[in-house]
């Protein structure tokens, strides 16, 4: 369990304490690097970004926007690895029942969700989802995999279902979001795009993109080159799209091979 949360941290907080500084060093500089607030809030400030409970640094009204609010996953994540130990006790010791248990007390917490200051208990149904699976292919081995264009249709309907409905986070979403992760999990390579030298690439770095985007749309739309959307047209966008996608991509590439795979290598040992 040591290797798991050492391979963990360093998978994890090298980006984001990289993030973070690159967070402070734009709010710091709109204020002319001078104290809005007293030492002590400054130090809560950075307290509940280190537990992944974002807000405001520096009395900065719109910090989490820098990192477009992307952070708030990250406590969900580390309260499921906080939580492993008792997880695999559970499973361990009582078998199947513990497996029961568990997936009865996620779904009791989705359709009874408890709030718990930002935690939201209903987001813990896509861990039940995804331990559940992994623990059905581990243990009973399917010896078939659900390829070609018909599943690979089903997939991306799915996928377009999830991207659209309305009304996120309820059952019939997760649903939708369930059979994507399983037909994907059992081979369906949506007709050959998961099995591109592409998109194992961009799948490598898809943290550095997660974490990054927002801050460098935020530093080229409202620090270098502010635009302002109610005036903007829509074809100022589409134009624009292709060139922040790229521009995201390469910063991505350069923060996975220079932050997190030295730090992953670190993990490791």
């Amino acid at each position: 369990m040591h290797s798991l949360y050492k391979s963990r941290f360093f998978r994890i907080v090298p980006l984001y304490v990289f993030t973070l500084v690159v967070i402070s060093l734009v709010v710091f500089t709109s204020s002319k690097f001078n104290l809005q607030v007293s030492i002590p809030m400054l130090i809560k400030d950075y307290i509940k970004w280190g537990l992944f409970h974002g807000g405001s640094i520096n009395g900065f009204t719109d910090t989490r926007k820098i990192i477009a609010g992307v952070d708030w996953t990250l406590k969900y994540e580390w309260f499921f690895y906080l939580c492993l130990p008792l997880i695999s006790l559970c499973i361990n010791k009582l078998k199947k029942v513990g497996i029961f248990l568990l997936i009865a007390t996620t779904l009791i917490l989705f359709f009874q969700p408890l709030y718990i200051f930002s935690f939201k208990t209903s987001y813990l149904i896509f861990f039940s989802i995804g331990g559940l699976a992994s623990y059905l292919i581990k243990n009973y081995k399917p010896n078939f995999k659900i390829t070609g264009k018909i599943a690979s249709t089903i997939n991306l309907l799915f996928i377009i279902i999830a991207m659209l409905y309305p009304n996120t986070l309820d059952i019939f979403h997760v649903f939708t979001i369930a059979i994507v992760f399983l037909l994907t999990l059992l081979g369906n390579d949506l007709f050959g795009i998961f099995t591109l030298r592409s998109s194992i690439i961009l799948g490598e770095i898809s943290y550095s993109i997660y974490l990054l985007h927002g801050v460098i749309l935020y530093l080229l739309f409202t620090v270098a080159f502010p635009l302002e959307a109610s005036s903007s047209l829509l074809s100022d966008f589409l134009l624009l799209m292709p060139l922040t996608s790229v521009a995201v991509v390469l910063i991505s590439a350069a923060t996975f091979l220079l932050i997190e795979r030295p730090c992953m290598s670190i993990g490791k040992k």
